[in-house]
């Protein structure tokens, strides 16, 4: 995965998916809380488990930070 100018690259793990509601929570390496949903472009929502660990994509606009893709890294 590679990062655009305005977007940094940030490993993280899964904490807990709640599948009903599409949501992942992942604690990042920046010591950071993270979300992606099931329509976050990237790994296939419904194969992450805690403790999978992912790359996040995340795109700084003005003072917001968000997950603009993700993908799962190999075990």
């Amino acid at each position: 995965m590679t990062a655009a100018p305005n977007s940094s690259i940030i490993r993280a793990v899964v904490r807990e998916i709640l599948p009903r509601t599409g949501l992942a929570y992942l604690d990042g390496d920046d010591q950071r809380e993270w979300t992606v949903t099931k329509s976050t472009p990237g790994a296939d929502f419904e194969h992450l488990s805690p403790g999978d660990r992912v790359e996040l994509c995340v795109e700084r606009h003005d003072a917001w930070l968000f997950v603009s893709g993700y993908a799962e890294l190999e075990h």
